[in-house]
């Protein structure tokens, strides 16, 4: 039996767990040239390398078990081989495009974290060029109503785009908490990092934010807005509009429930 190769065999040669060549083979994308009635033991002839080739090939070039098993089982011509080629670059190329949009999301959470952590729950007035955001015109007035309209605002965000932590947030009425002492959110603000084509938006203006940096539970926020009213009241400093809250980045604390580390701001006239 020197011309069969044994599934151990043909895993160490081509790098592919026997758990996998298994798979092939009730898939029927390359079954043993040879199988032992006795032992169930499944050998290869090296005639099959060739197709382990194509499916290694085939699966790095992006396409799906089932369209490689199509391809096996057809005697492709090199032109409909060129156009196999051509589809799958174009479908790379995509996923090229998706992947540099993550990373891009993920170097600008880096960036607002470290920035963030210099200041460490203390009120600093910053000077922000101008920003871009959609809103979304979804009222909020408990934390609960905020998560539910958070959540729609995702799923719309996430069949038009492909990012990790994409930059939300809201507005917070300020007469309200000043004078009511009450947190409504007027919407929920999707940050527009990377202009590309979006021509529906508004925009945060430039200028001094009289701002704090808080990483606490979401419930726990109305004494943070209540630190920079008193301050706003105290100094006499004159602002412009609502509070501006982002969300720079969520994760579970010990207590297993939320913990966001936030930025809230409002424009210093």
């Amino acid at each position: 039996m020197d011309k069969y190769f044994s599934i151990g065999e043909i895993s160490k040669l081509f790098n592919l767990p026997i758990k996998t060549l298994r798979y092939y083979d009730e898939r029927g994308l390359v079954k043993p040239a040879y199988t032992n009635k006795k032992n169930n033991y499944r050998y290869y002839s090296v005639e099959q390398f060739i197709v382990f080739d194509v499916i290694k090939n085939s699966k790095m070039m992006g396409m799906s078990l089932e369209e490689i098993k199509s391809m096996i089982n057809v005697n492709l011509s090199l032109e409909n081989t060129i156009d196999l080629i051509d589809k799958q670059t174009k479908l790379l190329e995509k996923r090229i495009f998706e992947l540099s949009q993550i990373k891009n999301s993920m170097e600008k959470v880096h960036y607002n974290i470290v920035d963030a952590l210099q200041y460490d729950n203390n009120m600093f007035i910053k000077y922000n060029e101008e920003r871009k955001y959609i809103s979304y015109g979804f009222m909020s007035k408990t934390v609960d109503e905020l998560e539910i309209n958070l959540r729609k605002v995702i799923l719309d965000i996430e069949n038009k785009r492909k990012e990790v932590y994409s930059s939300f947030g809201t507005s917070t009425s300020f007469e309200l908490f000043k004078n009511e002492n009450k947190i409504v959110n007027n919407d929920i603000r999707y940050f527009i990092e990377c202009d590309d084509g979006i021509d529906n938006y508004n925009i945060l203006p430039k200028g001094n934010y009289l701002s704090i940096v808080l990483d606490d539970n979401s419930n726990n926020k109305e004494q943070y807005y209540r630190r920079l009213v008193n301050y706003i009241i105290d100094n006499n400093i004159e602002v412009v509009g609502d509070f501006n809250e982002t969300w720079i980045f969520p994760r579970i604390g010990q207590d297993k429930k939320e913990v966001t580390l936030v930025k809230i701001e409002i424009l210093i006239k």
